[in-house]
C-alpha cells in the first residue's frame, strides 16, 4: 500500500467570494461537481480534477477532516501554517502572465536554474502563495526562439 498522487487541498476562505473569483477568473480554474455537503462551498477543477475545495471560514458546519474549532473566528483560517505555497503546472507562461497582470494581481517570476522551468508566483486573497510552473521550451517555441522573451520581475500597477 502506498500513496500514488495528489488529490486536493481545502481553503477556509476569509472572503469566500473574493477567493472564488481569484481562482476562477484570474487563474482559470472552473466550478465543477460537488456533493451536497453541510457546508456551502465549491470544488474548483483543474482539468478533470477537483484540486481545490473552497468554503467560508466563518461556517460552523465543516467537513470532518478539520481538526480546528472553526466556531472560533480567530482560529478559522489558522492551521497548516507551515505550508509555504501550493503549485500548479501550466503550458502558457505568457498567457498566464498577461492574465494575472490584466487582473491587477501582483506577481513575481523566477527561472529555476538547471531546469527548463519558469515560474509565476501570486498570492490569493487569503495570503496563500500560489506558484505556477511552465516548461521553458514551450515558451521559447511561442516566442520564435527568443529565450528571454517575457522574463521579468514586475508588480501590477497600483498594488503593493
Amino acid at each position: 500500500m502506498s500513496l500514488h498522487g495528489f488529490n486536493h487541498f481545502t481553503i477556509r476562505a476569509k472572503d469566500v467570494k473574493k477567493t472564488h473569483a481569484f481562482y476562477t477568473e484570474v487563474l482559470g480554474l472552473r466550478d465543477g461537481f460537488r456533493p451536497k455537503l453541510a457546508n456551502q462551498g465549491w470544488w474548483l477543477y483543474c482539468g478533470v480534477t477537483p484540486v481545490i475545495h473552497l468554503f467560508d471560514a466563518k461556517l460552523k458546519h465543516v467537513y470532518v477532516g478539520s481538526t480546528l474549532d472553526v466556531g472560533d473566528p480567530a482560529k478559522a483560517t489558522m492551521g497548516s501554517g507551515s505550508v509555504d505555497h501550493i503549485a500548479f503546472a501550466g503550458d502558457d507562461y505568457e498567457g498566464m502572465r498577461r492574465r494575472v497582470e490584466k487582473a491587477g494581481v501582483p506577481y513575481k517570476t523566477l527561472e529555476l536554474p538547471g531546469l527548463d522551468v519558469d515560474q509565476i508566483f501570486v498570492e490569493d486573497p487569503n495570503g496563500l502563495t500560489v506558484e505556477m510552473q511552465f516548461p521553458r521550451d514551450e515558451r521559447i517555441k511561442r516566442n520564435g526562439g527568443r529565450r528571454g522573451a517575457g522574463r521579468r520581475r514586475v508588480r501590477a500597477k497600483g498594488r503593493k
